[in-house]
């Protein structure tokens, strides 16, 4: 049921990490429906393009497709540093260690 999904989740999960417990995976998730996407666990544990605004989603789809892991990896921290909302001041009080 996930086959289908992979490449979505598989683009998704580089700029949105996740873990799914088996718990989730095995019990909360109904594989069987129509469209697993449509699940409410599904949606709430794996990560998918739809996440990402049209710009980000074709930078990221475009990166993979070259196929040059350094860009990729570029790119993908572009992608996260824009989403970064740095609230209350974070950027300048508190800058993440390089």
């Amino acid at each position: 049921a996930l086959a289908p999904h992979l490449y979505d989740v598989k683009l998704a999960g580089m700029v949105f990490p996740f873990k799914a417990s088996p718990y989730y995976v095995d019990e909360l998730i109904d594989w069987n429906c129509e469209d697993v996407r449509k699940d409410p666990f599904y949606r709430l544990v794996f990560p998918t393009l739809d996440m990402l605004n049209a710009d980000h989603r074709a930078k990221l789809e475009t990166a993979h497709a070259k196929g040059d892991p350094k860009n990729l990896i570029r790119v993908v921290d572009e992608i996260r540093a824009d989403l970064n909302p740095h609230p209350a001041g974070q950027k300048a009080l508190n800058p993440p260690k390089e």
